[in-house]
């Protein structure tokens, strides 16, 4: 899929339903020149936006990013990427940051190329604002881990604000 631009749209969820780490708001798993603005995500209980899924099955993203949104109230991930190249994800605001009891432990913002074959390459990650003060278990602000070193390279990740994190507002995992 090429060219895809979401923008200046609500989605309401019900975050009192069950987590579910498949259901995503908003996914794009293979895509050029994918792009989320100016869109509000509240109160769901499953992934808000994710890009690139499975690399090894051809499914990366490729100039992609998230910007000026607001995510509210979400029950798990709020951001992510498993496979991908040339992101952005710039002035969101996310806040109310609220893992699911049952979610295991939550990532604002969640860049695992975390299969052989898949990559995190040439990301711009700046000016989020994370908020968590409202979160019932632990959470970190935005986590960068891969299967192989190499598969991670040229990111940048600056001037972001984390509020009440349980963990590491930044946790970098490569792989041994």
């Amino acid at each position: 899929t090429e060219n895809v631009n979401i923008r200046d749209l609500t989605i309401q969820g019900s975050p009192t339903q069950t987590y579910d780490s498949g259901a995503s708001c908003i996914e794009m798993g293979n895509v050029k020149n994918g792009y989320v603005d100016r869109v509000a995500i509240l109160n769901t209980h499953g992934f808000a936006v994710y890009f690139g899924l499975f690399g090894t099955a051809g499914f990366t993203a490729d100039g992609w990013g998230i910007r000026d949104c607001l995510i509210r109230g979400i029950g798990t991930q709020c951001i992510g990427c498993i496979s991908g190249r040339n992101g952005q994800v710039l002035d969101n605001q996310i806040l109310d940051i609220q893992p699911a009891p049952t979610a295991p432990f939550g990532a604002v913002m969640d860049f695992e190329p975390n299969e052989a074959g898949a990559y995190q390459e040439n990301l711009l990650v700046c000016g989020n604002t994370m908020d968590g003060r409202a979160a019932q278990q632990g959470w970190a602000g935005i986590v960068m881990q891969a299967v192989d070193v190499p598969a991670s390279k040229n990111n940048i990740i600056s001037d972001n604000t984390c509020i009440g994190a349980d963990a590491e507002s930044l946790f970098f995992a490569p792989a041994d």
